[in-house]
């Protein structure tokens, strides 16, 4: 069983597992006063003390730098830009607020909410059958894979409750609290606060959700500190940009224009170093490609964003673009996680039956 035929894949090394494992239950049911409890399961016993968390020296995991010089450069512009949104925000003036949301705009909203609730009842689902799996293959294993499956369906419905949350809030409450941009190119647009309210949790969440797949054999602890500087990062340039569309001043505007657009290319950066210092483990192809998504939906975004500033792009349009777009990317990128979380945990399946064949012998 350890060795691989040519042309064999996962399929058939499941049908070799199960037909070991039913070759094994006459053997470990055969016998009386006590030999059957003895001998019973006795691959599963093995599995156990195989994926017995190790301590001491015997911790093969990999020491992680928390703080490269990417998030030495993302702390230290969280720190500047904080400072100058305080001040812009402060010094520069707030706009009125936009007396008349488009109604058609908040129906896109609405539009966009039922479409992340059948995302929602998939991702739910994919949680119960995560955590059923968790369950059932013992304590040991249970401390790995629960940081797999059941943690990103749980930081994917956050970000789903949250998108639903601040669309509900759009279309019950005409808009919500709106401003007006009035330094725009092409005439004043309104400013949805609730928009960026909802952009400040959902990017540094999805931030961390592409972070954790090259920290998966770290504890929670560890991937909340490597990602902090990058997490406080994204947190900063999302407000920035909310004070960057309703200041009054044109220095404070193309300031916080210009410190908007380095601090998503500074968390990109970070996320990238990551990435490399992680190239040579398995998997590191898929694992890019959620890197390479994160690059393209930022890029994406931050064209536009910018579009909608100089006038280039309509409001509706531009409303309808984020809409639409929020709910379809955090549907893809929830996609892409639970393909990934499949192959890495079929992998550790793997590793561990082939330990514990080993081990029985």
């Amino acid at each position: 069983f350890g060795s691989r035929s040519r042309g064999s894949g996962t399929v058939c090394w499941w049908v070799r597992l199960a037909r070991d494992m039913t070759a094994l239950r006459p053997a470990a049911s055969r016998g009386g006063n006590g030999t059957a409890s003895s001998a019973k399961q006795p691959l599963v016993s093995a599995l156990a003390e195989v994926t017995k968390a190790p301590s001491g020296a015997d911790v093969l995991v990999k020491q992680e730098n928390l703080l490269p010089w990417s998030g030495i450069v993302c702390l230290v512009y969280s720190i500047l830009v904080g400072l100058v949104t305080i001040f812009c925000f402060l010094g520069g003036g707030q706009s009125e607020r936009w007396a008349h949301p488009d109604p058609e705009e908040l129906w896109h909203a609405r539009t966009a909410m039922l479409l992340v609730f059948s995302a929602i009842i998939s991702e739910g689902c994919l949680l119960a059958a995560n955590s059923a799996s968790v369950r059932m293959v013992g304590q040991n294993i249970a401390d790995e894979l629960s940081l797999h499956g059941p943690g990103d369906s749980l930081l994917t419905l956050s970000m789903y409750g949250v998108k639903v949350a601040t669309a509900m809030h759009l279309w019950w409450h005409s808009g919500g609290l709106v401003h007006t941009d009035v330094l725009a190119w092409g005439g004043p647009r309104p400013v949805y606060f609730a928009r960026f309210f909802q952009w400040s949790i959902a990017v540094p969440v999805m931030h961390m959700m592409t972070s954790r797949v090259f920290l998966c054999d770290q504890r929670p602890s560890v991937t909340l500190l490597r990602c902090a500087p990058s997490i406080i990062a994204a947190w900063s340039f999302v407000w920035s940009s909310w004070v960057m569309e309703v200041t009054l001043s044109p220095a404070c505007r193309w300031l916080l224009m210009f410190l908007s657009l380095m601090g998503s290319v500074l968390i990109l950066v970070d996320q990238c170093k990551l990435a490399y210092d992680h190239r040579k483990e398995e998997l590191f192809g898929m694992k890019m490609s959620l890197v390479i998504f994160q690059i393209v939906v930022f890029t994406w975004y931050g064209i536009v964003f910018e579009l909608g500033r100089f006038g280039a792009v309509s409001c509706l349009h531009e409303h309808a673009f984020y809409a639409y777009t929020d709910a379809t990317l955090k549907v893809f990128q929830g996609a892409l996680l639970a393909m990934l979380r499949n192959r890495q945990d079929l992998h550790s399946i793997r590793r561990w039956w082939v330990a514990a064949l080993a081990a029985g012998r």
